[in-house]
């Protein structure tokens, strides 16, 4: 799964890279940045690939997209400066933000309610 990673000396933010609908927008808060990780990378941003994460979002039985962070650990692999290839470990500090993103713009929950509604009325 893919996801990008900037931030400043007081903070480390990794923010997941939407590539399809329907898919999901997430922000977390990380410990520090990754070894390897220069300081001229973290203020650019860099693209990391988390390993051992489905490429695909994770669904509950009801269909809703599901947060697929759910340890406190990762390992990552990123392109450095220079084009080198690094792997190291991020540690989440906090989610900050998770929702779905779906090809309309009303949610899901939206989208149900207005079913049963519609279902109650006879689908009027």
């Amino acid at each position: 799964m893919e996801y990008f990673l900037y931030g400043d000396p007081d903070r480390v933010i990794l923010t997941h890279n939407i590539t399809k609908l329907p898919d999901f927008q997430q922000i977390v808060n990380l410990h520090e940045r990754p070894h390897s990780l220069t300081e001229t990378m973290l203020h650019l941003g860099a693209r990391m690939s988390l390993k051992k994460v489905e490429g695909c979002p994770r669904k509950d039985a009801e269909g809703n997209i599901q947060n697929p962070l759910q340890r406190s650990v990762y390992d990552v692999h990123f392109i450095g400066e220079l084009y080198t290839v690094i792997d190291s470990t991020i540690s989440i500090k906090e989610d900050v933000y998770f929702n779905e993103v779906s090809e309309d713009k009303k949610s899901k929950k939206e989208q149900r309610k207005e079913n049963r509604k519609q279902n109650r009325s006879g689908g009027d």
